[in-house]
């Protein structure tokens, strides 16, 4: 991913890039143009349980799609 990022002017090598970080299954990692625009994929609003059947566990939720997330304190993600 990140030599990828270092050969972007490389057509292929961008479109790699941005395939990669919006494959990302936890959303972390976002692509960006060099002038700061936002590029990522199109979602469903969802919220689904991330789960571990190996482990027998559940971790965090997934949330997509512009759901607005709400803290305690009344900030919005």
């Amino acid at each position: 991913m990140w030599e990828l990022t270092l050969r972007s002017g490389d057509p292929w090598c961008r479109d790699e890039a941005i395939r990669a970080a919006c494959d990302c299954p936890t959303g972390r990692l976002t692509a960006r143009t060099k002038d700061g625009h936002l590029i990522e994929p199109e979602f469903t609003p969802t919220i689904e349980v991330l789960q571990d059947p190996e482990r027998g566990v559940s971790g965090a939720l997934f949330v997509k799609g512009g759901i607005d997330v709400e803290s305690a304190d009344g900030h919005v993600y």
